[in-house]
């Protein structure tokens, strides 16, 4: 009796631990952080995705929770960054934590300008900036424009250049380094 018993516990369990994992083909998802659909091939077990998400114009490999997060590598994956002092919208290529870059990377707004460096937790660490909307204080006036060049944590590191006007219109350039 006892060995039926364990027998029947085994298959059992068997059962159930088989039925937890389901593969999937081109199932239709939408990210909620983007509102972007895209198709999921590979495995679904315990509510968690592994396998390949793509989408229009992005790929991601790696796993996938039911709140949208992803944790692997991704190639223009559309999501959020913060940028030396604002967060930015756009795509991300490289490693994603929880769905944040982390790792090195490169995130592209949508105006074309770029950040390639290192992230960690959503947040650009250091690394090299191309057309990047900056914002600068010189002289008791703020010029808003674009900055080139190589940023650490705290912003504009060495040779750099910016360039921008204030609300009078006046054009000012930086050449850092």
């Amino acid at each position: 009796m006892k060995k039926r018993f364990l027998l029947f516990s085994a298959l059992l369990s068997l059962l159930l631990l088989t039925g937890c994992t389901k593969q999937l083909t081109d199932k239709p998802l939408t990210l909620s952080f983007s509102e972007e659909t895209a198709v999921f091939t590979g495995t679904l077990s315990k509510g968690t995705y592994t396998g390949t998400v793509l989408g229009d114009g992005w790929q991601f490999e790696g796993t996938l929770t039911a709140e949208c997060l992803l944790t692997g590598e991704g190639e223009n994956v559309p999501c959020r960054a913060a940028l030396f002092g604002s967060v930015e919208d756009g795509t991300y290529t490289g490693s994603l934590v929880s769905g944040m870059p982390d790792g090195e990377g490169v995130f592209t707004l949508a105006s074309g300008a770029s950040f390639t460096g290192e992230f960690s937790g959503g947040t650009a660490v250091r690394g090299e900036a191309a057309d990047l909307p900056w914002t600068l204080l010189h002289g008791g006036s703020r010029f808003s424009g674009t900055y080139t060049g190589p940023l650490e944590s705290a912003g504009p590191e060495g040779e750099g250049l910016f360039g921008g006007e204030n609300a009078a219109g006046q054009q000012f350039t930086w050449h850092g380094g």
